[in-house]
């Protein structure tokens, strides 16, 4: 079986492989870098086809612009999504031509936590054509692979978390980082401090094997150290052809407490307490999950059984 089939079988289930490994090297922090609300990344053709770029905008309700050069005839874009740590879901939109803009697609509220994963393009036939990453003629961001939002996972176990300011860079010469600068303890409400967090990076080239890279990371004052952005070099180059498949981060209990995504709502409002520790006991919520999640139109090309929210515009 070839890799994009690989990739359609993935898309159906709404499954994950995780592959553990990598090097714990720290290098020294990039230059300081705002942290961004907006999902940007390139995506890469994996038939052939010139590479595209999607933005994932949280303001105003939630949009979506796809630029997909020869985009396929009845494609679709589609990408997983927990909201506010709900049931992994799927959501997928038609493509509208080689430029697409479509609302989210489903209710939220400000402040509102979605991790999204697994961003792909699918031909009418639902083979995936592209997926987040780049190749040697990248499809908009010419610095970096992705520049990509770290949320807050409302369902973690961890000590760890935070309402804004955090991020993952990767760029084309591989240098990879992620950026907190507002983490906070749930135990004691205020600053945190603590020791050995870990990021993890999920990667392929030229069409190798995925691979686990990791870098490791203390916080001091509710900032990640050194320098608000921990980071390492990772074996790419321009002209490569990288395909990104995930990032996590992890306290030193292996708790995930981020992971990418969006917070909604304006930017500069946010609140500042974060829920206690007591909210949960083994990872699992002692509360029901508030909200629910209300669709604009769905379509279903999969089984019934399959948890596929379709869009158009």
């Amino acid at each position: 079986m070839g890799r994009t089939s690989a990739w359609a079988r993935a898309a159906t289930r709404g499954s994950a492989c995780v592959l553990v490994a990598g090097l714990m090297v720290v290098t020294s922090a990039p230059a300081a870098h705002a942290h961004k609300p907006n999902v940007q990344t390139n995506l890469v053709r994996l038939d052939g086809g010139p590479n595209g770029f999607v933005s994932i905008r949280p303001t105003g309700g939630g949009s979506i612009t796809l630029n997909l050069p020869a985009a396929p005839p009845g494609g679709t874009f589609a990408f997983d999504y927990r909201l506010n740590a709900g049931p992994k879901t799927t959501a997928a939109y038609l493509l509208e031509g080689d430029r697409s803009v479509w609302p989210l697609g489903f209710a939220t509220n400000n402040q509102d936590k979605i991790e999204i994963t697994d961003l792909r393009v699918l031909d009418a036939g639902a083979e995936v054509i592209a997926v987040e990453g780049t190749g040697a003629v990248p499809g908009r961001l010419t610095r970096y692979v992705v520049s990509v939002p770290l949320v807050w996972v409302v369902d973690t176990a961890s000590d760890v978390a935070f309402t804004r300011g955090g991020d993952t860079l990767l760029d084309r010469n591989g240098k990879w980082s992620v950026g907190f600068d507002a983490l906070r303890s749930r135990t004691t409400g205020g600053r945190l401090y603590n020791t050995a967090n870990r990021a993890e990076i999920e990667i392929s080239v030229n069409g190798g094997p995925w691979q686990v890279f990791t870098v490791s990371f203390d916080v001091f004052s509710g900032k990640s150290t050194p320098a608000g952005r921990p980071g390492r070099v990772l074996p790419i180059q321009p002209g490569d052809r990288v395909e990104v498949r995930r990032v996590d981060v992890f306290d030193a209990q292996g708790d995930k407490f981020a992971t990418t995504g969006i917070r909604m709502g304006p930017q500069g409002h946010y609140a500042e307490t974060v829920p206690p520790s007591s909210l949960f006991s083994n990872g699992r919520r002692r509360s029901s999950q508030n909200g629910v999640v209300a669709l604009l139109t769905a379509f279903s090309r999969f089984s019934p059984s399959d948890d596929t929210h379709w869009h158009h515009h």
